[in-house]
């Protein structure tokens, strides 16, 4: 291949640099989890049951606390992904944003400087749901 805009795997700095495609998809897994875990929560607070592997070697007396615990734990879960999906979202605005252009960007890990590459991944936050009002409008 030629042409000017073609480099060899050489100039890959893949450890080089804080994506904002990779964060993107992050983002969408950690509210995915939350969802679910939080899902998980609510179903077995209704059904009484803590989990399926050893719901058949507890009494009836024994699940109801079995089960509150189970919900415990999920909820616990659930709010982790929560405060790492908002911790992750918050950095991607402050570090990845770039209010001038209206795109986000790439960012250098040594120095903290955004990567001037347009391409698609500067649209991924839309696709995550990572963004504010402001920064879908831009």
């Amino acid at each position: 291949q030629t042409g000017a805009n073609v480099a060899g795997l050489e100039s890959i700095r893949t450890s080089e640099v804080v994506p904002v495609d990779l964060n993107s998809i992050m983002y969408r897994n950690e509210r995915t989890l939350q969802r679910l875990y939080t899902m998980y929560a609510n179903l077995i607070s209704q059904a009484g049951i803590p989990s399926q592997s050893n719901s058949q070697a507890l009494s009836q007396n024994e699940r109801a606390p079995a089960a509150v615990a189970a919900a415990d734990e999920a909820l616990i879960k659930a709010e982790r992904y929560r405060l790492a999906a908002t911790a992750r979202v918050e950095a991607m605005s402050k570090y990845m944003w770039d209010g001038k252009s209206g795109f986000w960007r790439d960012v250098e890990l040594q120095d903290g400087r955004q990567l001037q590459t347009v391409s698609l991944a500067c649209f991924s936050p839309l696709w995550a749901n990572a963004h504010n009002a402001e920064q879908a409008d831009a």
